[in-house]
């Protein structure tokens, strides 16, 4: 069976009905309150040490306080601060706007690229741990 037959077949057998993002975070009652505010997420379950708020209906953020256990699943690793290691991009309605509420709103805020590319505008972010974001605009159909 070659890789790409195989890749059919797991994808077909599982299916991912939501989706959630852990990210680590030094106070976990800010940084809520900052994702609530800047990102729009609404707080669902907050346990000890973390707490789940809904980005979309099958986006999930988890923020956790990191243990240093290796085998935990909340571990980040040595020094995750000084070298954030996540990839999250998300697909905005409206970049323009995001970019200039999360400026008004104090938020570490990259510069704005890709403004002439068809692969549409992006910007870089970060909330209160540093852990960095992308913001995307989507592809610019140019034809």
């Amino acid at each position: 069976m070659s890789e790409l037959t195989n890749a059919v077949t797991i994808s077909s057998n599982f299916v991912v009905k939501e989706m959630s993002i852990g990210i680590p975070v030094t106070d976990l009652q800010k940084s809520v309150e900052w994702y609530e505010k800047n990102l729009g997420c609404k707080l669902i379950a907050p346990i000890s040490g973390v707490a789940d708020l809904q980005l979309t209906p099958q986006q999930i953020i988890t923020l956790f306080i990191p243990d240093d256990e290796q085998d935990s699943c909340w571990f980040a690793g040595n020094n995750y601060q000084e070298n954030p290691h996540y990839s999250i991009t998300m697909l905005v309605q409206d970049i323009d706007k995001l970019f200039s509420d999360l400026i008004e709103a104090g938020v570490k805020v990259g510069d704005m690229l890709g403004q002439n590319s068809s692969c549409g505008k992006t910007f870089l972010f970060n909330d209160l741990d540093g852990n960095r974001f992308q913001a995307w605009g989507g592809y610019v159909n140019k034809g």
